[in-house]
């Protein structure tokens, strides 16, 4: 369903519809770790920009934020985000980590504090499901597409909408 990479530390990970997270050593690619917890297809991962965290996010409403700085085993420590009520198929960090925002068919995105994954706040707009997510370089903005056939762009400090670009089939 989707992969992640971390160069930095040759790290693959691959997301399935048999629930499972799989994480490969990149230059041989050889599996060294199976993530398991979610109740669903696992449709995306993300690193984050530290590489200490990786979130995984499903069919099953969830977002699992493995943690591999804290880890005292072999397998990584994780939290478990659940405030969505339908599948999440896209989720991004923002470049300093603080953040995670994620996008879900729920009709909402959510921006979670990615430390200690506690919710701050439920953007709606989207007229249907929210299909991606992605923080503007300088973290102040975050950018969202739709089901509806939008690009929303919305202000983190408030939540507020501040464009719409509507796609009238001959692009936007």
């Amino acid at each position: 369903m989707g992969l992640a990479t971390l160069p930095e530390k040759n790290l693959l990970v691959s997301t399935s519809f048999d629930y499972s997270v799989l994480v490969w050593e990149l230059d041989e690619v050889r599996e060294i770790k199976q993530l398991m917890g979610h109740e669903a297809a696992v449709n995306v991962a993300n690193f984050s920009n530290s590489g200490e965290l990786l979130a995984t996010a499903g069919d099953d409403a969830k977002i699992f934020l493995w943690n591999f700085h804290k880890s005292t085993s072999s397998l990584p420590s994780y939290d478990i985000l659940n405030k969505h009520t339908a599948k999440i198929v896209d989720i991004d960090f923002s470049k300093d980590d603080q953040y995670l925002a994620s996008a879900s068919w729920d009709h909402s995105i959510k921006i979670w504090n990615a430390k200690t994954g506690k919710l701050i706040r439920s953007i709606l707009g989207h007229d249907g499901p929210v299909n991606s997510v992605k923080f503007s370089d300088d973290g102040q903005y975050l950018y969202s597409a739709g089901y509806d056939g939008t690009i929303r762009y919305w202000r983190l400090s408030d939540g507020n909408e501040v464009r719409t670009l509507v796609d009238n089939g001959w692009g936007i």
